[in-house]
């Protein structure tokens, strides 16, 4: 009985332990503080390290895809060049081919600014990507007109999509 009860229970993957503990030994971590502007962002909370901010996005099906769903969660950090990330996906054909922060506003297609690590067999990325200052402080400073976006074999031109958005405690963040 004992055992049945234990080999029921569900443990977090080993994928999403290690991605929580590269971006904490790494200096990223998903907060409630836009510290690089002078107001907090919606939901208050916790305070990031010096200059780093948190972003989120919510990836939905993009264009003839009608499946799919995911989250990407971002800390910033213009001083360092760095952004960091874990990106979960599902519904969508893995491992993705690619993935980025592209500038556009909601429903518009832009450039790439920022190529991030795909999403793997299980559907997560995580790790840190380098970017000019001047382009980390412009989508921390205007989120929404920057946008998360997962590729794949199956989607080559976009499976899920989410505009960012400032770290809520609405947002899961």
């Amino acid at each position: 009985m004992i055992s049945r009860k234990w080999n029921s229970l569900r443990l977090p993957s080993a994928t999403f332990v290690v991605a929580l503990l590269l971006l904490v030994l790494g200096g990223c971590t998903a907060q409630h503080k836009n510290a690089v502007s002078p107001a907090p962002t919606a939901g208050g909370g916790n305070t990031l390290a010096a200059g780093t901010s948190a972003l989120v996005a919510t990836l939905t099906p993009e264009g003839t895809n009608t499946s799919g769903s995911g989250t990407a969660h971002l800390t910033l950090n213009p001083d360092k060049q760095k952004i960091c990330y874990v990106i979960h996906v599902t519904g969508i054909e893995l491992p993705a081919t690619g993935t980025h922060i592209h500038r556009g506003a909601k429903g518009v297609i832009g450039p790439i600014v920022v190529p991030l690590m795909a999403p793997n067999a299980q559907g997560v990325a995580t790790g840190c990507a380098t970017a000019p200052n001047d382009v980390i402080v412009a989508i921390t400073q205007h989120p929404a007109d920057y946008y998360v976006h997962v590729h794949n074999a199956k989607y080559p031109d976009g499976a899920v999509r989410g505009q960012l958005a400032p770290c809520s405690r609405s947002s899961g963040c």
